[in-house]
């Protein structure tokens, strides 16, 4: 490695230490808790957006998809952009800010709308590329007869990650490093929290997540191993199932709706009598 300009030594290995973290549990209005990974990960993102917006619903009967939902399901996603430039490795820095803001969504969801549109703009067009525009992962969900389950995400960051290859081991390194925040400024005082630090690990959207009912049953498995945009889609998707009551399928292959720079991007197939 140290001859293709590789940092990481046998030493760096050794001494590497693997941490089990509790999940994330947030719980939903009708007794649905999501549990996923904390950060780095970007997961927590998909809870703002589903608190948001079933947040303007005092009877969950009444959702539907009409123009107030997604006037709705926007806003959320911008407000989810804003808490995303927060996101980072939480053993560097004092306290989770992103963790904190979480446990105010549904206090503070109107207030915070009324300034979404001006602070979500700049930001949503200065995400960082490896979250906005996608990355090569894989996910895998396995349950069995007992309701056992596994969500596992993995990722190389890019199209074959670091295009290094182990002599002796055959896989690809990957090239996570890009995903840290890197300031234009070389100068500036300002340190991002998710900037490079020795021992840090990146934000990342590797996004894997159950959901179970208020009976604490699982009801299904999933994950994201992409974008920010990916992890706005899977929001869609339970919203869909969990609370459109749509069946799984139809869940999946409905169409969806971004929050973007300026303005919002939707799928071809959504009805035109909702947008217009």
């Amino acid at each position: 490695m140290k001859q293709r300009g590789g940092l990481l030594t046998k030493a760096d290995l050794a001494s590497f230490e693997s941490k089990v973290n509790e999940p994330l549990v947030t719980t939903l209005p009708g007794g649905f808790i999501l549990k996923g990974p904390r950060s780095p990960s970007v997961y927590k993102t998909m809870t703002v957006v589903m608190e948001a917006v079933l947040g303007h619903y005092r009877n969950l009967s009444s959702v539907s998809m009409d123009v107030s939902y997604i006037r709705n399901l926007i806003n959320a996603q911008r407000l989810a952009a804003i808490q995303l430039d927060q996101i980072g490795d939480p053993e560097f820095s004092v306290g989770d800010p992103v963790f904190e803001a979480l446990q105010d969504v549904q206090e503070n969801t109107t207030d915070a709308e009324s300034t979404v549109e001006s602070s979500s703009s700049e930001l949503l067009n200065e995400l960082p590329v490896s979250v906005q525009h996608g990355s090569v992962g894989s996910h895998i969900n396995v349950m069995d007869a007992d309701n056992l389950a596994v969500s596992l995400s993995s990722t190389l960051n890019g199209r074959f990650g670091s295009l290094r290859r182990s002599i002796k081991g055959g896989f690809v390194w990957n090239n996570e490093m890009s995903s840290f925040t890197l300031r234009d400024k070389e100068n500036s005082d300002d340190v991002h929290v998710n900037a490079i630090e020795g021992r840090k690990r990146p934000r990342s959207g590797m996004s894997p997540f159950m959901v179970f009912d208020e009976k604490h049953q699982l009801v299904l498995v999933g994950g994201v191993t992409g974008s920010f945009q990916s992890v706005m889609a899977a929001a869609q998707v339970l919203l869909n199932y969990l609370f459109l009551k749509k069946d799984l399928t139809s869940a999946v292959n409905s169409p969806r709706m971004f929050a973007v720079q300026g303005g919002t991007t939707f799928e071809a197939a959504l009805p035109m009598v909702i947008i217009f």
